[in-house]
């Protein structure tokens, strides 16, 4: 038995510390299951393990706040109050835990008397609690007069019990008449009874999909209130076969944009549309139903034609119908895009380390590497082995190099190295390494879509976690903030935004693929904006002159971001960046700000985006509705000098 008084201050220190490493080595592993749970998105695995671990430690107040913060998550908020209360009893005055604290009881003060009530949360509820969260009822409908519907609900073989389900569904909300569609001579017989019959409107559904209650009521109030064509509204899932028909995975849709209206009856399982356009349209128009009714919407057709509700209003049975509309291109394809030539354009100052491992992985995952011309800005690099480096790979030919000793302006470097007769240029940063194989082909065949006039990338940290899927306007305190930064991988794999082909409002600089003829067009990059917000301007001209900013997660890289300059850090640096930023605001109001591809129901808490879920009012979806009136996603420049 040790003897501690014999003992000296050093070895009692040091028993105390071995005590202290067991005891958080105890801790960690007890806790490892739990926030492996958490981070996954399984709350009640881990509400379960976190009460199993304070069973053990009931007086770890961090760890109590902890699972306080989980049951908030799940939707228990007066269970979270007592946790959050009892760590608080155990470590007093610490200000975060106090703050949380009261926002619980705010919102336990707001009328809620039984907790298992779905009606009693009108405060956001993390994605993580979708299914409570879908068990409040959606707003509503204006009154509307009666009006009659044909459905036309496509079957593919095999589909009996999921018919079933549509088939219910349709009968409850009074749809007597039903046509099933499966082949063109269904769609002449389609053709016969539009033209005989006295329909307001045609409902096509897919096989599946369960209309919710005053489903119809929105979408033709919708269509009737803007006299749009057609009228859609959001979704989500039920998978799997038993007895859990839980919803899932819910498909949230901004304003229709271009890439959904090219195949809207692949996009949206439920669509609404005027039988007489309809009917106008088969008459030039040969196919299937499903021909007419895209053609309704399709190519350069005003966008006002097709109506979004914010709502979930119907739930699609079995497999996801939505996994492969975005993965469609439409018919306006140049055939020689597809074959053309890429400049990459990469400015670089040292960091000789960073800029090989990006210049070999665009080559080594590249079809046609033969057809890259890669140009290497040397923007005033000292080190004698990036000297080496640059001379060795100009003598090889692997790439050119344009000399820029002068202050770093992101903007200039790219417009002066942009010359030449490639049809596509690509803007890369030098710390990043190509992930996609075939990346180039990727890259083209986005491109040779006429209306493609920018394609961005899904950017990762080298530590798996995302750090780019796209740029929301209007997040982080207005200022453009990159969707995702920061989200683990088991996060982002699965989240209806990050890892799906779509129209976006804008993305990064960092991988930024354009045609020249539209890079020309918009006037290049705006040389006032040296080191932030270039790449949203462009975007923003870009879609002022019609054309379309596309996001494709299949092209992937691993990005170390600004390792090139930095971070803004120093109270200088945010200076400037205030100052670029209202040059933004200057050139784009109205537009800086709004990103027509965030659904109402999502909840813009400045620091974690498409997080939480909030509850639109019948009001704000009225106004989103008549926001169709003009098309959201063409911006509007001031016609101001550049740059003021």
């Amino acid at each position: 038995m040790i003897d501690k008084k014999r003992m000296s201050s050093f070895d009692r220190m040091r028993i105390g510390f071995a005590s202290l490493r067991t005891m958080w080595k105890r801790r960690f592993g007890w806790l490892k299951a739990a926030e492996a749970a958490r981070r996954s998105g399984d709350l009640p695995a881990a509400i379960t393990a976190y009460q199993d671990y304070l069973q053990r430690e009931p007086r770890d107040a961090i760890a109590t706040l902890r699972l306080a913060r989980i049951l908030d998550q799940a939707g228990r908020v007066r269970d979270a109050l007592e946790m959050a209360r009892k760590s608080l009893a155990l470590r007093p005055s610490r200000p975060h835990a106090e703050e949380f604290q009261k926002r619980l009881e705010r919102d336990l003060g707001c009328g809620a008397e039984h907790q298992d009530s779905a009606d009693a949360y009108v405060r956001p509820l993390s994605v993580e609690a979708y299914p409570l969260w879908r068990r409040k009822s959606a707003p509503i409908p204006p009154w509307r007069e009666s009006f009659k519907v044909l459905a036309l609900v496509a079957v593919p073989s095999g589909t009996q019990e999921l018919l079933n389900h549509t088939l219910a569904s349709l009968y409850r909300h009074g749809v007597v008449d039903v046509l099933l569609i499966s082949d063109r001579q269904s769609s002449s017989k389609a053709a016969r009874i539009l033209a005989e019959s006295d329909h307001e409107f045609v409902l096509h559904v897919h096989v599946g999909a369960v209309l919710e209650s005053g489903a119809l009521g929105w979408l033709a109030y919708a269509a009737t209130r803007q006299g749009a064509v057609g009228a859609v509204a959001d979704h989500d899932h039920v998978e799997g076969g038993g007895d859990d028909h839980t919803p899932s995975r819910p498909v949230l849709s901004g304003h229709p944009s271009w890439l959904e209206r090219q195949r809207p009856s692949d996009s949206f399982p439920v669509l609404l549309v005027q039988r007489s356009a309809l009917l106008a349209e088969i008459e030039k128009t040969a196919g299937p139903v499903t021909a007419w009714i895209d053609a309704l919407f399709a190519g350069d057709r005003d966008a006002g034609r097709l109506v979004h509700v914010p709502l979930v209003l119907s739930t699609v049975w079995g497999e996801c119908i939505n996994s492969e509309d975005c993965k469609r291109t439409s018919a306006s394809v140049d055939g020689a895009m597809a074959e053309a030539s890429i400049l990459v354009v990469i400015p670089t100052r040292d960091r000789v380390e960073d800029l090989m491992a990006m210049v070999n992985s665009l080559r080594r995952r590249a079809v046609r590497p033969q057809d890259l011309r890669i140009r290497v800005v040397d923007n005033g690099s000292r080190r004698p082995e990036t000297s080496a480096y640059l001379n060795l790979g100009c003598e090889r030919g692997i790439f050119d190099i344009l000399a820029c000793d002068e202050p770093f302006n992101w903007s200039r470097l790219n417009n002066i190295a942009a010359f030449g007769d490639e049809p596509i240029i690509l803007f890369a940063n030098n710390d990043m390494i190509v992930e996609s194989i075939g990346w180039d082909d990727r890259l083209r065949r986005n491109l040779a879509q006429k209306e493609i006039g920018i394609v961005g990338a899904k950017l990762t940290y080298p530590t798996g976690s995302l750090q780019h899927g796209g740029v929301l306007l209007g997040g982080n305190g207005e200022r453009p903030y990159h969707e995702g930064v920061g989200a683990p991988p088991e996060v982002w794999v699965s989240h209806p935004r990050w890892n799906r082909r779509r129209i976006a409002a804008a993305v990064t600089g960092a991988f930024m693929g354009l045609r020249r003829d539209v890079f020309e067009a918009v006037g290049r990059f705006n040389e006032a904006l040296p080191v932030a917000y270039n790449d949203v301007d462009m975007c923003l001209r870009v879609r002022s002159e019609g054309f379309h900013v596309l996001y494709d997660p299949e092209l992937h890289l691993v990005h170390g971001e600004s390792l090139t300059r930095g971070k803004l850090v120093t109270a200088d640096d945010r200076l400037i960046d205030d100052q670029h930023f209202q040059i933004l605001k200057n050139y784009w109001p109205g537009h800086y700000n709004y990103d027509p591809s965030v659904n109402l129901n999502w909840d813009q808490r400045p620091l974690r985006p498409f997080r939480y879920l909030s509850y639109p009012s019948q009001e704000s979806v009225l106004a989103w509705i008549d926001q169709a009136q003009s098309d959201p996603w063409r911006s509007q420049r001031k016609r101001t000098p550049l740059g003021t």
